[in-house]
């Protein structure tokens, strides 16, 4: 979005407690679709990564417009899937499989001994979650809660941003204090851990998982990495298209009220870290997906 539809635009919210920043409108469903595109370009094609066989339950945490859900529901017929999020299935994205499923509310409530009867502790085979960087809370007992969900030999796969920039493998974050602001504040005020991607192998561990792996990808600012990465076509054009508009978003949310001007100046801040990035070279955010087994 440019400068000017950013000014315009009047994101509209989650109407729950929830810790989450990002919005819920059309807005937010369109940006979504987009960034599957360019996850799963970036990926190969190949958004799942554990070595699942043949599950008869399976759960998408924080569905969304119910894309993955979908796919999931597709790659796995027989299987019963359910899509899992804080907010109503959008209407216009309702559509779904016979096998598919959408159920609201939050996971950590849904699984436990006195929550949803479709999904009793140990009866999922495969639990499924992307993106909940900026919106979930205590990732150990989290994580924990979605592994005593799972059966014994299920799997648990969690996928993340890293929200630290990074060039030729070297942290540069302290480059643009404000996402370091946002980094403090999300924490400090939100509960939100915007580093959780660096620890989702060893809280996967801890809870118990075994056969845990951690994969990243690199997701670029620039195409200066196209060239030898093709697949990273999509993410780059997704990156240039939204990533300004997420950080817009994010910055009122996190650092608070009574803060208009430091609002103001990040705002414009982060919109000239973002151009002068994509025009450098070998600046990227990095992706963590990580995947363990119940013993």
């Amino acid at each position: 979005m440019s400068k000017e539809e950013l000014d315009l635009y009047k994101p509209e919210f989650h109407g729950t407690e929830s810790a989450y920043v990002l919005p819920n409108d059309v807005t937010e469903q369109r940006r979504l679709i987009e960034q599957h595109e360019a996850w799963k370009a970036l990926m190969h094609d190949s958004v799942l990564h554990a070595p699942v066989k043949d599950p008869q339950k399976v759960i998408d945490i924080g569905c969304g417009t119910g894309i993955v859900s979908r796919d999931i529901a597709a790659k796995f017929p027989s299987a019963q899937v359910y899509g899992i999020d804080l907010s109503v299935m959008p209407e216009e994205h309702s559509v779904r499989p016979s096998n598919l499923e959408y159920i609201r509310g939050d996971v950590r409530q849904l699984v436990t001994a006195d929550g949803d009867e479709r999904l009793k502790p140990g009866s999922i085979d495969y639990a499924f979650q992307r993106l909940l960087v900026l919106g979930m809370t205590d990732w150990p007992g989290y994580i924990k809660s979605v592994a005593d969900a799972v059966r014994s030999g299920g799997w648990v796969e969690i996928q993340e941003w890293t929200f630290q920039i990074s060039e030729n493998g070297k942290n540069v974050s302290e480059q643009w204090p404000w996402q370091q602001d946002l980094v403090r504040s999300a924490w400090e005020k939100k509960g939100l851990d915007l580093r959780c991607a660096e620890s989702l192998e060893k809280w996967m561990n801890d809870a118990g998982l075994v056969d845990v792996k951690a994969v990243s990808y690199r997701a670029p600012l620039g195409e200066w990495d196209l060239e030898e990465h093709p697949e990273s076509k999509t993410m780059i054009q997704y990156l240039a298209k939204w990533w300004a508009t997420v950080n817009w978003v994010c910055i009122p949310s996190l650092i608070g009220p009574g803060n208009g001007e430091r609002i103001e100046a990040y705002k414009a801040q982060m919109l000239k870290d973002l151009e002068v990035a994509q025009a450098e070279q070998k600046k990227s955010y990095e992706i963590i997906v990580c995947y363990g087994r119940k013993p």
